[in-house]
């Protein structure tokens, strides 16, 4: 199942192990960039488990081959009450791959964006016809 090649593995303080998944013979023996983004945010996510993932940028360097599991090591910039940003570097074989800078923070309420409820309508069924002629 897909979700299965997101999960990681703790393999050490602040280090994991993802999965690659399988590949045929005459498929692609090249690791979708996107699953190694998407293994680093949960990486991430166990590491900070009382914040939400709010950003991430990715570096893509090399490619990460289909085989023994990807290795992701977290380098914690800054961790404290309220937010917390590592440095996901994404190794094979001993070769860095992809780094991915994730930056964390405890939920809130948010106190930017608002609205007014929204009035009570009729759907569009109960409209008004207006035939328009076209030209």
């Amino acid at each position: 199942m897909l979700l299965d090649l997101f999960e990681v593995e703790p393999a050490g303080e602040n280090r994991f192990t993802a999965p690659t998944g399988l590949a045929g013979a005459d498929d692609r023996q090249v690791v979708e960039g996107t699953q190694v983004l998407a293994q680093a945010i949960v990486a991430a996510a166990k590491r900070f488990p009382d914040k939400s993932v709010r950003s991430v940028q990715a570096v893509f360097a090399r490619a990460v081959l289909v085989g023994p599991p990807v290795e992701l090591d977290l380098d914690v910039g800054s961790e404290g009450r309220s937010t917390a940003t590592a440095v996901v570097t994404a190794s094979k074989n001993g070769k860095r791959c992809m780094t991915f800078t994730v930056f964390t923070d405890v939920p809130s309420a948010d106190v930017i964006r608002h609205h007014l409820p929204r009035p009570d309508v009729a759907g569009p069924a109960d409209a008004n016809v207006a035939h328009m002629p076209m030209t």
